[in-house]
């Protein structure tokens, strides 16, 4: 893995190497392994490489020929074909190289032929130009800030807020949105002056002039109507092997993290069919006698098969101990947790006491393979009305499906305004800043369900999980680098081709969910878990980590409240209700972690572990 800071003063005034080292030091890393530096004048570049997988400075490449230079974190895995389409004679070259290549001959569309997970940024010093991007699906990260003359790319936050000449100051729009529950664009940080290249972005700067701009246009994917399910679901197998395939190196120690759901049961059970030459352990949370435990599962698939099985307790462990929310947020300072992950931490140790260099995950397989409700309203602009109705007949609470499964969908946005206009004229608005999605109704779209399968992973809240999630920490902290076959982005495109009731419908007056994917599965996952229908809910683990706090000593000494952000009253309303109404658990749980990220920002601290290295430059 590798981590890089770039610098570019439009003012003029030189950028020091030493600074350059003062913000990557900022940045918590395991086990570096090497660095590079390039400086000239104004514009200076560092690359750090660690974790546990060695591949070096793969991420750095410089062209004597015309003084290009690479700064990547990358995995291409369709590199073969890339380098096939390039005409290269050594399939061997580095990432960079690759990335570099791939420039030279498609410029800004060489991004289309990638699969695979990236951030880079291309200095092109002859023409002082930095082309900068981020993959499809945003599996990699990369952060920007600018103010007047001054700009600065980066992999990591922590590069940033370190700097000399960036002043750490809360967004506060993005965390009253955060607050209470809206979106936050996925342009913006909680950091003023402070940006991310969304997934699917690229960012140009030529001339003190700045321009993102996306790259990746899902929605022109258009539907197969002519596809028959069985071959979907042949070609769905394909793609889904060869996602969980490319991942998977050998002569790497392999974790995988099986949860006893179908999509990580299903990235491990291909890894065990198919890659018999994997050293591969498995890894899982217990919950004992909550309901959220999958223990039943979990034993069917890992039973018997040889591979190395470790487990972690959730329900014995102490969360006033090692894995409380606020010691999360000394290895994390930068999101407001909005998951459960506190709960993953003691696995993700465990992982890496095992020595494992590359986890796997079943990611994505949600967003991937679920389907969504967009085929009622469907249904209503088609005028198949009778069908419509036979439909919902067939959902328990009908009034709960109409309120949510179907009027929110069968509006534009700007109609939904209007009506919250005319008939709630006094419902104040709570959220400071509107974002608009991916998906606004300027996009065109051949139907709902399409319109919200792109969302899924274009829109706001998936640009927030991607930033703010606990294998990026591990990456960090323990060098673990982790991969998700299910953001494929292959995999994805080809879901986004198909008709909807490929999977999600309706047979014998029954909801089938995932019905593609369980096809697809055919033979490789045990029938158990393939025909399983139910999934694990987490809220008592939200619960549990509320329960581990002092809320009366955070809510008496709240800097939210004192800075007037929330209301006294309406915190004390959620904290004598938590308990018993989920919609104020969750709310509680979004004011506490505002909370320990605004304090943990007001401390002003710069997190991360210092190394000390002996420094070499190389001068441009």
């Amino acid at each position: 893995m590798n981590y890089f800071t770039g610098v570019i003063d439009f003012g003029h005034l030189n950028v020091q190497e030493q600074d350059l080292h003062t913000m990557m030091e900022a940045v918590t890393v395991y086990d570096l392994k090497e660095y590079k530096v390039v400086t000239e004048k104004n514009t200076g570049f560092i690359i750090y490489s660690h974790g546990r997988v060695q591949n070096g400075l793969s991420g750095y490449y410089k062209s004597l020929k015309d003084e290009i230079y690479i700064f990547a974190d990358a995995r291409i895995y369709n590199a073969g074909d890339v380098g096939k389409k390039l005409g290269l004679v050594n399939e061997n070259i580095s990432v960079a190289e690759l990335i570099y290549e791939s420039y030279m001959k498609w410029g800004e569309e060489c991004l289309e032929y990638f699969a695979g997970d990236f951030a880079f940024s291309l200095w092109d010093k002859r023409n002082k130009t930095l082309f900068c991007a981020r993959d499809h699906i945003g599996m990699r990260q990369i952060f920007y800030f600018r103010q007047n003359n001054y700009f600065i790319v980066s992999s990591d936050l922590d590069a940033i807020l370190a700097s000399k000449n960036v002043e750490v100051n809360v967004n506060m729009y993005a965390l009253q949105n955060f607050i209470d529950g809206y979106p936050v664009s996925y342009h913006d940080t909680f950091y003023e002056n402070v940006f991310r290249i969304p997934p699917g972005y690229m960012l140009t700067i030529k001339n003190n002039t700045v321009s993102v701009k996306r790259y990746w246009y899902p929605h022109k994917i258009k539907q197969d109507r002519s596809i028959l399910f069985e071959e979907a679901a042949k070609k769905f197998k394909k793609l889904f092997i060869q996602a969980v395939q490319s991942r998977v190196p050998t002569h790497t120690k392999i974790g995988a993290e099986v949860s006893g759901g179908l999509d990580s049961s299903s990235v491990y059970a291909v890894i065990k069919k198919y890659r018999k030459d994997v050293d591969l352990s498995s890894f899982s949370l217990r919950f004992g006698d909550d309901v959220c435990d999958e223990g039943e599962y979990i034993e069917t698939l890992v039973a018997g098969n040889g591979a190395k099985h470790f487990e972690s307790r959730v329900d014995v462990r102490d969360s006033q101990e090692g894995y409380t929310l606020s010691n999360i947020y000394q290895v994390n300072p930068h999101w407001p947790i909005f998951s459960t992950y506190t709960m993953s931490m003691p696995l993700l140790k465990q992982m890496a006491d095992s020595n494992i260099a590359i986890g796997l995950t079943g990611q994505g397989g949600d967003q991937a393979t679920v389907g969504n409700w967009g085929h009622l309203a469907d249904m209503f602009f088609t005028l198949k009305w009778i069908t419509l109705f036979q439909t919902i007949q067939i959902y328990r609470d009908k009034k709960s499906t109409l309120r949510k499964l179907f009027l929110p969908y069968i509006f534009s946005n700007k109609q939904k305004a209007l009506i919250k206009k005319i008939f709630l004229p006094f419902k104040k608005e709570y959220h400071l800043k509107k974002v608009a999605q991916y998906t606004d109704d300027t996009f065109r779209f051949y139907s709902v369900s399409q319109k919200i399968n792109i969302e899924q992973f274009t829109g706001h809240g998936h640009a927030r999980y991607v930033d703010n999630n606990p294998y990026l920490i591990a990456e960090k902290i323990y060098g673990i680098e982790f991969r998700h076959p299910f953001f494929d982005v292959r995999l994805v495109e080809f879901m986004f081709s198909l008709p909807w009731d490929y999977s999600y419908n309706y047979t014998n007056n029954r909801i089938n969910l995932r019905v593609l994917f369980r096809e697809a599965m055919v033979g490789i996952l045990p029938e158990k878990i393939r025909k399983r229908r139910d999934k694990a809910e987490f809220s008592q683990v939200i619960y549990g980590e509320l329960e581990s706090l002092d809320l009366d000593s955070l809510l008496n000494n709240a800097y939210l409240i004192q800075k007037k952000i929330v209301k006294r009253s309406d915190v004390e309303d959620l904290v004598s209700g938590y308990k018993n109404d989920k919609k104020k658990l969750f709310r509680l749980w979004r004011f506490v972690n505002a909370e320990l990220f605004y304090k943990n920002v007001s401390k002003t601290q710069k997190y991360g572990i210092i190394i000390n290295t002996s420094r070499e430059g190389e001068d441009v």
